[in-house]
């Protein structure tokens, strides 16, 4: 007889480890969601993963098998079934059916009776933290520059995850190397209370100029529709920013499980004391008057509008054009050569259908007097919000 033949006829199908954990959790009055997620781990490694016997479990290949199943799965839902399958196996070597545990990833370790829940993750490295700007830096779309941005100023200037996100762009100020954080902790709408501010230093400046001049609208870390900021939960599944992170640090070659809490204590373990500061006072913002902010906002083509803070649908290419140069020469505007040097024939028809196709393309678009002017001196313009 063979060794696999040996091993194979003192183990035990994984059918009574099955029958045995369901009858377990049974007994204990687990909930029906936990019953659920334990079937379905089953359904798994009966299935997909054809495993037949107990001892299979004892591979340590199982579990990047395993988790190349549930890789298109959110954050939540991964981390739910590696722990689940630690669990049965937990279990199963209780029960003599098993002799040993395969190795488990950082993110099941979080949540189970060796850490409970509410242990701290283990402060980042500087190396870890460098590793991660820099993948994070060779992603140049606008979901990935939105994340580098957040990373960097909660990891640099040591902002929490929900101040950061609650940031407008007035409140950066680039020339004075400061964000300002209005109301300080928990009182962002009270006028009255506290403005805290907080250094940007050398290496975050470059990462925010770079980013918000990108983010079309009055909020540093806006939503994909860009009319409010980019909530900590998304819009489901992976669209939130913490399991961005947690992807992130993964495809970075990063092994410790990294939040943004631990990126904020990194900076307090590592940087706040090397950058003395002294408190300015913040200067006035044009940005935060209405009348200094553009009525219409575009990103790039194919993206859609925001006018007057409405989402509006996607613009044609001609039309982009159009009101790419008027943006171009806000808060002033184009005169009839200026048009005509800088769009294409057709753009004053472009125009007058977008102007006709919304009210609030109307009333944000500005044509000089009544009928086609005749004078260069007419100005075409976009109108302040």
């Amino acid at each position: 007889m063979t060794m696999a033949a040996r091993t194979k006829a003192r183990s035990v199908p994984i059918a009574e480890l099955r029958d045995r954990n369901e009858e377990y959790r049974r007994q204990r009055e687990s909930t029906g969601v936990t019953i659920s997620t334990d079937r379905q781990v089953f359904r798994m490694l009966e299935g997909s993963l054809r495993v037949a016997w107990c001892h299979e479990l004892e591979d340590p290949e199982i579990i990047p098998r395993f988790e190349g199943e549930i890789r298109s799965g959110n954050i939540y839902t991964r981390r739910n079934l590696l722990t689940s399958l630690r669990a049965i196996v937990r279990r199963a070597l209780g029960w003599g059916l098993v002799r040993s545990e395969p190795p488990f990833p950082d993110i099941v370790r979080l949540q189970t009776r060796d850490m409970p829940k509410g242990t701290r993750s283990a402060v980042p490295s500087r190396r870890d933290i460098d590793r991660l700007l820099e993948h994070l830096g060779s992603d140049e779309s606008w979901e990935g520059r939105r994340l580098h941005a957040l990373v960097a100023t909660v990891a640099l200037a040591g902002i929490g995850l929900a101040q950061a996100l609650r940031l407008r762009v007035a409140d950066v100020d680039l020339a004075g190397s400061t964000i300002w954080i209005p109301g300080g902790r928990a009182k962002r709408r009270n006028p009255d209370s506290r403005v805290v501010p907080v250094r940007i230093d050398d290496r975050l400046r470059p990462i925010l100029a770079g980013w918000i001049r990108r983010t079309k609208c009055e909020w540093a870390f806006p939503g994909k529709m860009r009319v409010g900021p980019w909530h900590r939960a998304g819009g489901g599944h992976c669209d939130g920013p913490t399991p961005k992170l947690q992807a992130a640090a993964r495809a970075a070659g990063i092994r410790k499980a990294i939040a943004f809490e631990s990126l904020r204590r990194f900076h307090a373990e590592n940087a706040a004391s090397s950058l003395p500061y002294s408190h300015p006072t913040r200067p006035e913002s044009a940005t935060s008057d209405p009348s200094f902010v553009p009525a219409v906002e575009i990103g790039a083509p194919g993206e859609p509008a925001i006018v007057r803070g409405r989402v509006k649908r996607k613009l044609f290419p001609a039309q982009h054009e159009a009101v790419a140069a008027l943006l171009e020469a806000w808060p002033g505007g184009l005169s009839l050569a200026g048009m005509n040097q800088k769009c294409k024939v057709g753009w004053r028809t472009t125009l007058v259908r977008l102007k006709k196709s919304d009210p609030d393309w109307d009333s944000a678009i500005a044509f000089p007097g009544k009928g086609f002017p005749g004078k260069d001196s007419d100005l075409y313009k976009i109108m302040p919000r």
